[in-house]
């Protein structure tokens, strides 16, 4: 399934991000080694910022500064203890607890039971590989848990590739069957991203 044409990204309508403006989608001229530029009225693809109630293809969302500060509390103790995610510890399933009822409260589509992953993406890469290629066909979240913008690039279904800045936390809302990656170009630290599906 490809994206419809045009491409609707929008700010999810429980949510208010500050200083949100056009430049923040960019378009690849010239396929894969073109150079980004900001959309303008011509292409394929829109950003809707005051829409009330839309179906967008990407809708954008953002979660308070306590959440991202207990993801970061999380990862300290992870890390401390040495425990990793292969035994998710109380603290990592109350922080995944406490997001899915705020995603909830704000009317996100979530499924009965998501599934959370953390995603870890080395800085200066185009393409990290921690996207999906297209096929899952519901939904999918991703959250910016880190403290730089990340860039997620989305394959357009009509030739020009599509990416999307996330500043730190903020999140998008991918439909089913949009594939994506994530983009960590100009980052100085790893992309730290939470993937709800």
């Amino acid at each position: 399934m490809s994206m419809t044409c045009p491409i609707q990204v929008s700010v999810l309508p429980a949510f208010t991000l500050t200083g949100l403006s056009r430049d923040r989608l960019e378009i690849r001229e010239g396929g894969e080694a073109g150079a980004w530029r900001s959309i303008d009225g011509a292409d394929s693809v829109s950003l809707v910022i005051d829409a009330e109630e839309v179906e967008p293809d990407i809708g954008l969302l953002a979660i308070p500064e306590h959440l991202q500060d207990s993801w970061w509390a999380v990862a300290d103790d992870l890390l401390t203890t040495h425990a990793g995610l292969e035994k998710p510890s109380a603290a990592y399933e109350s922080f995944v607890a406490a997001l899915a009822g705020f995603l909830r409260f704000k009317k996100v589509p979530l499924g009965d039971t998501p599934r959370c992953d953390v995603l870890v993406s080395a800085a200066g890469q185009e393409f990290s590989g921690i996207g999906v290629d297209g096929s899952v066909a519901s939904a999918v979240i991703l959250v910016n848990l880190g403290d730089e913008p990340v860039h997620v690039n989305f394959g357009s279904g009509v030739g020009s590739p599509v990416r999307l800045r996330l500043e730190p936390r903020e999140g998008s809302w991918i439909r089913g069957g949009i594939a994506f990656d994530v983009g960590t170009l100009g980052m100085l630290a790893p992309a730290v991203l939470l993937r709800i599906a």
